[in-house]
């Protein structure tokens, strides 16, 4: 401009990615309410910049008819044919980068605060008058709050009612309905603050009647004002909890009508709508902070994608649960070892438990190799279990002990039946041991669905371990859409009892591993974790 200074620059690059969505900018992992999981698009923890300088102001006497590049820019600055010169403002400084990485509780206190904040712009130097600054700098970008536990983030000593909070009161006159909460008579205390820096002002002096034909203060700010700054960006909040649902401490005060709000009405239930509590968590911090997974966790879990069982004539009528087929939990192929009123795994003395032998026979004409056993009169030992033999792979996981008086214990990783030898041959784990010494009178087959190892000990489970397993069911959407469609019991149930899903076409199953279930005294990083290297659901048509 002329006479009121330089216009303003180009807005800094973003370091998210141009996908119209604000919904992944983030570091980490968010579970999402529909159980979806949204990776942020951060690789790295990233701290707010710095808003840019604002410009100088040079007025030159070039004496009329001297070609401009022979007086612009000026050889003998800051002196020659300069008449004015007034020096532009160093942009705000952007926010920081807060990391509280805590294997127990993070608790903060009544006072506590945790900021980020980018830092305020300001104005270049003045004309002849303090309102009259040549140009505004650009405001610092907020920083990057991560606040990660493997336990619980105590808030409850923060005072969400006191009304001379530095946050706005909860009202829909005061925040707008877009940020009103239904939590009554509530201030946003904003103890976790990521804000950007405020822009600078420039020429405050113009906003006095000059193009708006009334005065107004002298702030710089105005619709009109040239050469002001750009406000700083916010930053990022990130609130890490292993269960947002039971993880977070609330104030006493309002913790029913919260945890009301982010269970829809439902407190019983153990999940919490995500969506619903980043709209609490605005309450203690601004911007709204997103409910991502811990970094380190005393509990994980994973969740298997809906497996379709198939469709055949024998499913009628398809109704669900009490139809016969597909059948998960069968009297002749029936998921053991694990409670079904829980879900947790059966372990004694910090040993998953082995299950009871489902065939026995006789070692004589058996031949073992190192890693291969030879059952002969195969037919003889099966009896009353012939399906094992019609379908072999159906021992896959099994433990084979050679000789039932020893301790040798190994796991059957392909099996294959030759009807006309009458002969079950048995491929074993390496891992597990060689059986070529191995002497006896009797062998057995057992169960197993699933397999744990714990650091490098099979069938290993700390006795500070819990690990539960849980299904779901579902019928096809709509007639040939071959997809899933409503789960039972409900989206947010699970159960153990795999008859409960009985004649459900689709299935799917998730594990849930809490080192820290039994001792309840906290974990570390040398905590033994328990490793499940496969899990076998059976069923029969």
């Amino acid at each position: 401009h002329p006479t009121d200074g330089p216009d303003g620059g180009q807005a800094g690059p973003t370091i998210f990615s141009n996908d119209g969505s604000t919904a992944n900018d983030f570091w980490g992992t968010r579970i999402n309410a529909d159980g979806s999981v949204t990776v942020g698009e951060l690789l790295v923890p990233w701290a707010g910049s710095g808003g840019g300088a604002s410009g100088d102001m040079v007025v030159y006497n070039r004496n009329g008819t001297d070609p401009l590049p022979d007086v612009f820019p000026e050889p003998n600055f800051p002196n020659g044919r300069i008449n004015r010169y007034r020096k532009g403002a160093p942009g705000g400084g952007g926010g920081g980068q807060v990391q509280i990485l805590a294997i127990g509780d993070i608790v903060v206190g009544g006072a506590g605060e945790i900021w980020a904040r980018g830092g305020n712009a300001v104005g270049g130097e003045s004309i002849g008058w303090t309102y009259g600054q040549v140009s505004g700098s650009g405001g610092g970008s907020g920083g990057h709050i991560i606040l990660s536990t493997a336990s619980k983030l105590d808030l409850s000593a923060i005072d969400i009612l006191d009304g001379s909070a530095k946050g706005d009161t909860n009202t829909t006159a005061e925040k707008g309905t877009a940020y009103v909460i239904p939590i009554s008579d509530t201030f946003f205390t904003e103890v976790f603050n990521a804000v950007g820096g405020r822009r600078g002002w420039a020429m405050s002096h113009i906003q006095k009647g000059e193009w708006t034909e009334k005065t107004l203060d002298d702030d710089g700010n105005g619709t009109y004002a040239i050469g002001r700054g750009g406000s700083g960006s916010n930053g990022i909040i990130q609130i890490h909890v292993p269960n947002p649902a039971t993880d977070i401490i609330w104030p006493g005060s309002r913790e029913s009508e919260i945890r009301n709000y982010i269970h829809d009405g439902d407190i019983e239930n153990n999940d919490a709508d995500i969506d619903r509590l980043e709209e609490m968590l605005r309450i203690f911090a601004a911007p709204q902070p997103v409910a991502l997974v811990p970094l380190f966790s005393a509990r994980s879990m994973f969740r298997s994608r809906w497996i379709d069982s198939g469709l055949a004539e024998l499913r009628q009528p398809a109704t669900g649960k009490g139809v016969d087929y597909p059948d998960f939990a069968s009297s002749v192929l029936s998921m053991a070892g694990f409670d079904a009123a829980d879900g947790v795994v059966s372990v004694t003395n910090g040993v998953v438990d082995q299950l009871p032998a489902v065939v026995t026979g006789s070692a004589t004409g058996m031949a073992l190799f190192e890693f291969e056993a030879r059952v002969a009169n195969a037919s003889a030992a099966f009896v009353g279990s012939e399906h094992f033999l019609r379908t072999p792979n159906l021992l896959l996981g099994y433990v084979f002990r050679p000789s039932v008086s020893a301790a040798t214990s190994v796991e059957v990783v392909s099996a294959s039946y030759d009807s006309d030898q009458d002969i079950l041959t048995l491929l074993t784990e390496p891992s597990d041991g060689s059986m070529g010494e191995i002497s006896g009178t009797t062998w057995s087959l057992s169960p197993r669905f699933f397999r744990f190892v714990t650091t490098g000990a099979s069938d290993s489970m700390p006795e500070s371990t819990a690990v539960r397993i849980q299904f779901q069911g579902a019928e096809e959407s709509a007639p040939g859409s071959n997809e899933p469609g409503t789960p039972f019991p409900d989206t947010n149930s699970w159960t153990s009892d795999l008859s409960q899903i009985e004649g459900y076409r689709f299935v799917r199953y998730q594990i849930i591993f809490d080192i820290d279930a039994q001792a309840g005294g906290g974990v570390d990083l040398e905590s033994p974790r328990p490793q499940m290297n496969y899990i076998k659901l059976p069923f029969t048509w």
